[in-house]
């Protein structure tokens, strides 16, 4: 998605995997895209154990060190980020 997150006034690319976590093949390219593209990403996951999930999300960002460490923060105060 391009439409649900910004950050400094730019959109960012939001993923969300439709499983538990997003393939890897999947993740890859979104990587290459983000950086082709110039846009920093966010992925979001979900925890799965034994093949339940729990209800707890994480997330992987591509792109700028102050774009992970500001989603990061914003996750950890339970901001909803898209």
């Amino acid at each position: 998605m391009f439409d649900r997150l910004k950050w400094r006034g730019q959109p960012a690319i939001v993923a969300v995997a439709a499983g538990g976590r997003i393939p890897p093949r999947t993740l890859n390219w979104l990587k290459q895209y983000a950086q082709t593209a110039r846009l920093p990403l966010l992925g979001e996951e979900y925890e799965k154990i034994d093949g339940k999930f729990t209800g707890k999300k994480r997330i992987v960002t591509h792109g700028p060190p102050e774009f992970a460490q500001e989603m990061a923060e914003r996750f950890r105060r339970g901001e909803t980020l898209w």
